[in-house]
């Protein structure tokens, strides 16, 4: 029976029950080849963030934002004006005008929906809660060989960050970031 029940206490079928299994085993540990840890960008409060068109990362909070090179995590623009910042957010918080070049991005956050869950190699970025309510980005690549969900997928380390957890790819997709109220987690290829 594909959607037995044998627990009616517990609403979830046997292959939902297999997955879950599948994902606590995954073990943290670095992102598959090609990718690595690039930077780390502490920053208290991030509610929002996203990639400008420079490849740059820009971070929302409740007490300003901030514009970091992805590549060096050198800050390069610290905005600590809260209600500015607050109207630079449109669409429901799912687009911001940065604030030295003017440019309209879209971002992704606590408020601010889901990043780019996929790129053109067919990685793709998911985060799931194997021991809820504890969340984990996991990547795995649909593009392989007799892909299967979870099979080949690498649960990610994430430094410094925990609470509520967001990814997304940069629109190159050559880079990825993974969000938490304590910052970034930026993500490149080798």
């Amino acid at each position: 029976m594909l959607f037995s029940k044998k627990d009616p206490a517990d609403p979830r079928t046997d292959f939902e029950r297999d997955l879950l299994v599948q994902a606590r085993k995954l073990i943290p540990g670095d992102p598959p080849a090609p990718w690595r840890l690039q930077t780390v960008i502490d920053a208290a409060g991030v509610t929002a963030g996203g990639w400008d068109g420079g490849g740059r990362i820009v971070l929302i909070s409740g007490s300003g934002c901030s514009v970091t090179d992805a590549l060096t995590g050198q800050r390069l623009v610290r905005e600590r004006d809260a209600e500015k910042t607050e109207r630079r957010l449109t669409a429901g918080g799912l687009r911001f005008t940065v604030p030295d070049t003017g440019e309209e991005i879209g971002v992704f956050g606590l408020d601010g929906g889901d990043g780019i869950g996929m790129n053109a190699d067919g990685w793709r970025l998911e985060v799931i809660y194997p021991w809820w309510p504890r969340a984990s980005v996991i990547m795995e690549n649909v593009f392989s060989r007799e892909y299967r969900y979870l099979a080949g997928a690498v649960m990610l380390e994430i430094p410094r960050l925990d609470g509520w957890l967001k990814a997304g790819f940069s629109p190159s997709g050559e880079a990825f970031m993974v969000l938490g109220s304590g910052g970034a987690a930026v993500f490149a290829k080798r």
